[in-house]
Formats: C-alpha cells, structure tokens, sequence
C-alpha cells in the first residue's frame, strides 16, 4: 500500500505526513515555483487527498504552482475534475505521465498547462 504525504506548515518545505493506501504527495519549493509531486492512483478512495494537495499547492499563491503527475498510474474523472475545479483558482502548469497526458489531450482542459 502506497502513502499519502501531507503538507504540514511548520515544517520546511520538503515535507511527509499521513498514510493512506494510494497515493503519496509531497511539495517542494523552488526559487522559481512550487512543485506539488504526487504518486499513485487518483481514484475514488485517493480523490479527496488529491483534492487537499491540489489546493495547497494553489494555496500558497506566491509563486507558480507545478503539479508533477509523471508518477500517476491511474487517475479518473475525479481527478480530472480537482484539476479543472483547481485551475479556475490559478492557472496550472501539470507535468504528466502518458496517461494523464492522454486524457488531458482528450478533455482539453483550459487554463492547464501541459509540460514534459
């Protein structure tokens, strides 16, 4: 079973939290932007920590937001949903796997940026 990493604020930006079977994310910070990196499946268990980490990322607001997918395995509308309900907050830059690629290319989200 895979492992949710949250955010927890007060530590520095490099950081791990809570267990859940399916994804694991965590966030890094750049000079440039913050990188929200997640691992796993987005589904209908994982959704709302996808979800939670969607919006941290965006949260933070003073730089741009990257959400790293290139370690998604498998992810259903549910996702695709956080991601377009997240990029009417802020524009998302997404760094795909094939998979999420394929479907982003297929529902043509606007306001997401897709980059290898």
């Amino acid at each position: 079973m895979s492992r949710i990493r949250q955010e927890t604020p007060p530590q520095p930006l490099d950081e791990a939290g809570a267990d859940i079977a399916g994804l694991d994310w965590w966030l890094k910070e750049t000079a440039a932007s913050l990188v929200l990196h997640v691992r796993g499946d987005v589904d209908l268990v994982t959704a709302p920590e996808f979800a939670r980490a969607v919006r941290a990322a965006i949260a933070r607001g003073d730089r741009p937001a990257i959400i790293d997918l290139t370690q998604v395995d498998f992810m259903d509308g549910r996702g695709l949903r956080i991601l377009e309900e997240g990029s009417r907050d802020a524009p998302l830059t997404i760094r795909p796997s094939k998979l999420v690629r394929r479907l982003l290319e297929v529902v043509r989200l606007e306001r997401i940026t897709i980059v290898d």
